[in-house]
């Protein structure tokens, strides 16, 4: 990615479309083609955003469509927050972000900071994988689950080894 991009604004308006890929299907919104003259990106390449959705909080990442376009999901609690339905106009504003940045909430900072070498083996995993582990965490649908996902995390790093691969295949 060319290090000039983050911090970018791109504003548009668009239409909440629907992708496929072979039976997978989701909601997406298409970048339109003047948006995507203005993006200096290495082709191909996935790039992490945060901006709104007709004024609604909304973060993610530009995925490639495979010929030279970009696209972002919409997720479930998005399109019921906003009411939204297929080919519903939007007006969309991202911000570029950088790629390694993660947000950890202050919860699970200070669960994996009791113990320094279970901070280690927290920051030496890749944002992405950081990234799924703590949407596991926030989308737990009660304080009590919440501290439970925590707490198993905390356990799971306190278990696993330097460096070892981390998979969140096994939910939290």
């Amino acid at each position: 990615m060319a290090r000039q991009m983050i911090g970018k604004t791109l504003r548009f308006e668009a239409e909440l479309d629907l992708q496929m890929v072979g039976t997978y299907r989701y909601h997406a919104i298409k970048l339109p083609g003047e948006v995507q003259s203005e993006i200096d990106f290495v082709t191909g390449v996935k790039q992490r955003f945060e901006g709104t959705v007709n004024g609604e909080g909304f973060a993610g990442a530009l995925l490639p469509t495979g010929t030279g376009g970009y696209y972002m999901m919409v997720n479930g609690a998005l399109r019921k927050k906003l009411k939204l339905e297929l080919g519903d106009s939007l007006s969309v504003t991202i911000t570029i972000v950088d790629p390694n940045k993660v947000d950890v909430p202050e919860d699970v900072t200070r669960a994996l900071s009791a113990d320094e070498e279970t901070l280690f083996k927290w920051d030496v995993l890749t944002p992405g994988t950081k990234r799924g582990i703590l949407h596991q965490i926030n989308s737990a649908r009660s304080e009590a689950l919440r501290a439970d996902r925590i707490a198993s995390l905390v356990q799971r790093m306190r278990e696993s080894q330097p460096f070892e691969p981390f998979s969140i295949r096994n939910r939290l």
